[in-house]
């Protein structure tokens, strides 16, 4: 619970007419977190013999899955797997593929046309809007003319040429000038800066506007006919064959990770040599299911885990704290030999986030939120958890701080007036009891860190880069606060003493200059009483602005008092989320994880899985 998987190294020796039985026996387990080749002058294995066949097969139904729009991230429909026979599975593909890619080349062709359609009918519509017989837009042997759109003010064109203009919108015109054939070239600088587009008038061919317009937008209707026809005969196809395509690609990708699992094994002429690792307790029923398959001709044995090794990690918390794990694959997660941090930012974090907020009103409304998130946004699921435990602990703070939206009708410690005395200073009381949980905060992350040095590397080195730190606030306290006790202040000073020597054993000067770094990190702590009296104050502020625009009784003055109210207090609460959430994040991965976590753990990833 508090430590990932124990983990146990495996190597499995078998000959390479056991090697395919022997990898379907391992992706069935999905258990063996495969190390690849790693053995001394062996070489890289090679794919199963149907590798290139299964590769083949899956990329045309991957094919047939963008020509048919079929999303691949869709979960699989289940059907019953038999013996595939991959022959019929790639011929019926190939088929398939050739079909949708006639179809889909001849709906490109008629798409293409279709645009084309599409612009000469416009060029007619907008002749149509000049209002004049297209018998006028002959072939002349003397006389030209330009139709096309343009913007500003009608150019000065020569009396011996006609002209016909129609506006379009507010800026732009549609023209259709006629001239002589000697005067092209001066008409077409005429329109030069004048944003002119030209349009290319189709040939009349001795029929009228009306017959022509007619005659392409049957051609126009034919091909959408045509296209409509292609995109249903597509769309059938979709519903006909999705279920099939979503499952070969899901069967298939499982078929090509067994198929292509000697890439990762090492291998001689004769043998196979596999090497990994397995969770502990799943060894003694993977070799039963290996020798079972395969008459007891495999050799499996467990092997010693060395410090290099880089055994994966499986963290394994019960529901109620494994919602924390989403902060540690975002920072990074444990090594194996070390003590999951999510069992403690279970405890901690709300702790931080509920002593920063602490406002029942302010709670009840993100507990609220964060539940409704929950289940309307499943992917964030994780950090609503999180959110919903810090928003419960905050209510609980509220109650104790007797706030409610920043009203205080009563309190049993109150943030605001609340104060104590320490060493002879008189401060707030939320902040004596911040740096009390910063204390037990950081000492806490050193008896962690004991224990995982301990684990890994033995009591020595676990007292001196530990426990020594320990001793060392201990010393300090008896040296200051020792002779109130009873205890002379000379004990505690020379513990204080001592425990500076393995400090500087494990690590150096640099141990030496981190001492006032301890209690600096300690002081980072006040931050959670910062952070709430920010909160609090900005809470009074809108309280107070509130009841001076209702001192006046005016209906206007209520209306801008609950505007002021939703809106400020709004603010507030999404200030209240992301401060505390962010500085409670910040106190466990700079003050909490440096004197105990590593991280840089191999995620556990079996093979099959």
């Amino acid at each position: 619970m508090l430590r990932p998987t124990e983990m146990a190294k495996v190597s499995v020796l078998c000959s390479k007419k056991q090697l395919e039985p022997v990898i379907r026996e391992l992706y069935r387990h999905k258990a063996l977190h495969i190390l690849e080749k790693s053995a001394e002058g062996m070489d890289i294995g090679k794919p199963l013999q149907n590798a290139p066949q299964l590769s083949e097969i899956i990329l045309k139904i991957r094919s047939i899955a963008s020509y048919l729009d079929i999303d691949l991230s869709q979960q699989p429909p289940r059907l019953k797997e038999g013996d595939t026979d991959f022959y019929n599975l790639g011929k019926t593909c190939r088929e398939l593929s050739e079909v949708l890619t006639i179809k889909l080349k001849e709906k490109e062709a008629l798409e293409g046309e279709k645009e084309r359609i599409s612009a000469e009918l416009q060029k007619l519509r907008m002749i149509e809007r000049l209002g004049l017989d297209i018998s006028f837009f002959s072939e002349y042997k003397k006389i030209d003319f330009l139709v096309g759109t343009f913007k500003g003010p009608l150019p000065a064109i020569k009396k011996e040429s006609a002209l016909k203009v129609v506006d379009i919108d507010r800026e732009t015109k549609l023209i259709a000038v006629f001239f002589r054939k000697e005067k092209k070239a001066e008409v077409e600088s005429l329109f030069k800066s004048l944003l002119f587009s030209q349009i290319d008038v189709p040939r009349p061919n001795g029929l009228k506007l009306a017959t022509l317009i007619e005659k392409v937008q049957s051609q126009f209707t034919l091909l959408e006919s045509k296209i409509a026809q292609i995109s249903s005969f597509l769309e059938k196809t979709k519903k006909e064959y999705q279920d099939f395509i979503l499952f070969n690609e899901h069967f298939l990708k499982r078929e090509i990770e067994r198929a292509d699992a000697p890439l990762k094994f090492a291998s001689t002429k004769n043998i196979t040599l596999i090497q990994g690792f397995v969770p502990k307790k799943q060894v003694p029923r993977l070799r039963d299911g290996l020798m079972k398959r395969t008459d007891g001709n495999i050799l499996l044995r467990e092997e010693k885990i060395s410090h290099h090794d880089p055994v994966p990690t499986e963290m394994r918390n019960p529901a109620l704290w494994q919602p924390y794990e989403f902060f540690l694959h975002l920072y990074t997660i444990p090594k194996n030999y070390e003590l999951d941090p999510s069992f403690f930012m279970f405890w901690t974090f709300p702790l931080f986030f509920g002593y920063m907020l602490g406002d029942v009103g302010y709670g009840l409304v993100l507990l609220m939120l964060f539940m409704y998130l929950k289940k309307t946004m499943p992917e964030g699921k994780a950090i609503f958890s999180v959110l919903t435990y810090s928003a419960i602990i905050s209510i609980a703070f509220g109650f104790l701080f007797g706030e409610f939206f920043g009203f205080e009708p009563y309190h049993i410690i109150s943030r605001l007036h609340d104060h104590t005395v320490l060493f002879g200073n008189n401060i707030h009381l939320v902040l004596f009891y911040a740096l009390i949980m910063g204390a037990i905060h950081i000492n806490l992350s050193l008896i962690i860190g004991f224990i995982n040095l301990l684990h890994h590397h033995g009591f020595a080195a676990a007292f001196k880069e530990r426990l020594s730190w320990i001793l060392l606030e201990i010393g300090l306290v008896l040296g200051l606060a020792g002779p109130g006790w009873g205890i002379p202040s000379l004990v505690g000073w020379a513990l204080f003493a001592f425990s500076i020597i393995p400090i500087y054993m494990a690590e150096g000067i640099f141990g030496l200059i981190e001492i006032p770094g301890l209690f600096s990190n300690m002081l980072s702590y006040a931050r959670l009483m910062a952070v709430g009296l920010a909160s609090v104050g900005l809470a009074v502020v809108i309280n107070e602005l509130v009841a001076g625009l209702t001192a006046g009784g005016s209906i206007l003055g209520w209306i801008m008092a609950i505007i002021v109210f939703a809106f400020g207090h709004a603010l507030n609460i999404a200030l209240g989320v992301i401060g505390p959430f962010l500085h409670s994040l910040r106190l466990h991965y700079v003050e909490f994880f440096k004197r105990f976590y590593e991280g840089g753990g191999v995620p556990y990833e079996p093979f099959g899985s």
